[in-house]
């Protein structure tokens, strides 16, 4: 979430491979649904997601950065827009 209050959303673009095939209709939909989010509510959906806990999905650790947020794609630069 940048100082303007928008949230980016990133995914690896090979989630779908990663992903059981038996739990990639709802992890589509719970992609989906934080795409949606991250439009209208995105510091709710950025506090859901800093405490998520969605089946065998769950957050394990939330790091605040500043400064040039170009520099967090530099962790997972094959990353693309969700």
């Amino acid at each position: 979430m940048d100082e303007r209050g928008r949230l980016s959303l990133f995914v690896d673009p090979n989630w779908e491979r990663i992903v059981d095939k038996a739990d990639s209709e709802e992890i589509g939909l719970l992609l989906a649904d934080f795409a949606e989010n991250a439009r209208f509510n995105a510091d709710a959906l950025f506090q859901r997601i800093c405490t998520l806990n969605f089946g065998y999905l769950a957050t394990v650790k939330v790091e605040m950065m500043t400064g040039d947020p170009s520099s967090a794609f530099a962790l997972y630069p094959h990353f693309v827009p969700l």
